[in-house]
């Protein structure tokens, strides 16, 4: 990998398990386009998920809105909302091993987007023994 490709814990194809911060599986994803900052990924939920869908519902939401209203009270709504979503302390798992808590992840039904917010080396986690 030369300098100036960005360095980013995951590839196109890959397919990653959505954890809560407890490591109850709230879901499968699947890496399907690098775009800039972010990767599109194909999302299937399992039964766990439900107990945090409105919240990221509530978020995809309120990230649509704020394309029309700059307001600062639509800024801090998203904000807390956002907060939510980090509070969840989510946790992703590869399937070859390692694991990543630093991303930022927007889901929109059977559709996510994932953001690594740490190269790789220091987003992937080794796995406890």
């Amino acid at each position: 990998m030369d300098a100036e490709t960005p360095c980013l814990p995951w590839q196109t194809g890959e397919r990653l398990l959505l954890l809560s911060g407890a490591g109850l599986p709230l879901g499968h994803l699947t890496l399907r386009e690098l775009r800039p900052f972010a990767f599109r990924c194909a999302f299937e939920p399992l039964p766990a998920y439900e107990s945090c869908r409105a919240l990221f519902e509530e978020d995809n939401r309120l990230a649509d809105a704020l394309a029309c209203d700059h307001s600062p009270e639509a800024f801090a709504h998203a904000e807390r909302v956002q907060a939510e979503v980090q509070a969840l302390g989510l946790i992703l798992r590869r399937e070859g091993g390692g694991l990543c808590r630093d991303f930022l992840l927007g889901i929109d039904g059977e559709h996510a987007d994932l953001r690594p917010l740490t190269p790789a080396p220091a987003a992937l986690l080794e796995e406890p023994a």
